[in-house]
């Protein structure tokens, strides 16, 4: 099997390894679409200067937390997991691939394999089958125009959802129906209108900030927390400041802002980092969790599908690609 190296540094400065990450492949376009997700071209060291000037505050915290980086994540997919919790934003994804759509691929993995992932590791492997072979099937993330079908509101408390069900079918058919509208009447298959909220979402990267944002808040169950969340982290709006408990703390503490007002607090956050205040507001998230507290910039290792976290110093390049292979639960991206 091929095996692809992810190399080179985006902003002119040489990395210590190139075998930035190994994978399998099939396609070239398999680099493409990793390199994207994973927001490679972003250059980072850079951005780090430029916040560390400007701010003190921030350059106190910068050698701990190098390298910190958003996704960037398909904005349908980051708007269905919107408003909730990353664990719970697990068992959701994994539940709307699951009862949505057809699998698209079973895989065995060896006895000894395991997948991780945020759900309950018991449901993953259950007990006393460490020996025995893992048999994993793989469904892709549902479109938009399967969660706007009649019915899928009820499907989705059944399932858990709660009052986010409402919300969920009901962006769903929001944007199915302005991408209908956009159709010629007698091409309105699924796949076109799918399609058509996708290009319809993407086009946000391009407008202004209170442009994009303006046109989110009209969705249902979407407020100026979750607006700004699906702005970061899907639509390159690196502006975006979600105010929630954490940036509401520091403000106050680290920056003696004293609002309680969401936009007084990114407005002033904006001042002081620039343009893309939001990337730099997701460093100043990470350090000031109770969970990073002991943090002192080492690699973080996970307690398998568990909230625990462990740390371990710095290996070499060598150590690192002799460290056995590790195996990954993934879910299959929608590819229009």
């Amino acid at each position: 099997m091929a095996a692809l190296t992810l190399a080179g540094p985006s902003d002119g400065d040489k990395c210590e390894s190139d075998q930035i990450l190994m994978v399998p492949i099939i396609q070239n376009d398999t680099k493409e679409w990793i390199w994207d997700y994973l927001n490679l071209d972003a250059p980072i060291s850079r951005w780090y200067d430029e916040w560390c000037q400007r701010d003190p505050i921030f350059a106190k915290h910068a050698k701990r937390f190098a390298g910190v980086s958003i996704l960037r994540q398909d904005p349908w997919e980051c708007m269905c997991a919107s408003n909730n919790n990353i664990p719970r934003i697990s068992q959701m994804v994994h539940k709307l691939s699951d009862h949505f759509t057809e699998p698209v691929l079973d895989h065995t993995y060896p006895p000894g394999s395991y997948l991780c992932t945020s759900m309950d590791p018991e449901e993953d492997r259950p007990p006393d089958t460490e020996n025995e072979p893992l048999h994993v099937r793989y469904h892709p993330f549902p479109t938009p125009s399967q969660l706007a079908e009649p019915g899928v509101e009820q499907k989705l408390r059944s399932f858990g959802f709660g009052y986010r069900a409402k919300y969920l079918a009901g962006t769903a058919q929001s944007l199915c129906a302005l991408a209908t509208k956009s159709l010629a009447t007698d091409d309105i298959k699924p796949v076109r209108v799918d399609q058509a909220v996708y290009d319809y979402l993407l086009s946000l990267r391009s407008m202004t900030y209170a442009d994009a944002r303006q046109v989110l808040l009209q969705l249902p169950g979407v407020g100026p927390k979750v607006a700004d969340c699906i702005l970061l982290m899907s639509l390159d709006q690196y502006s975006s400041i979600p105010v929630d408990r954490h940036v509401f703390q520091f403000a106050e503490r680290w920056y003696r802002i004293r609002s309680k007002k969401y936009e007084d607090i990114a407005d002033r956050l904006r001042e002081i980092w620039g343009k893309r205040a939001g990337w730099a507001h997701t460093v100043l998230f990470y350090a000031d969790l109770p969970s990073f507290d002991r943090y002192d910039g080492t690699k973080i290792q996970s307690d398998k599908a568990t909230d625990v976290l462990s740390y371990k110093r710095e290996r070499s390049p060598e150590d690192e690609l002799a460290a056995p292979a590790r195996d990954v639960k993934l879910r299959v991206p929608h590819r229009s």
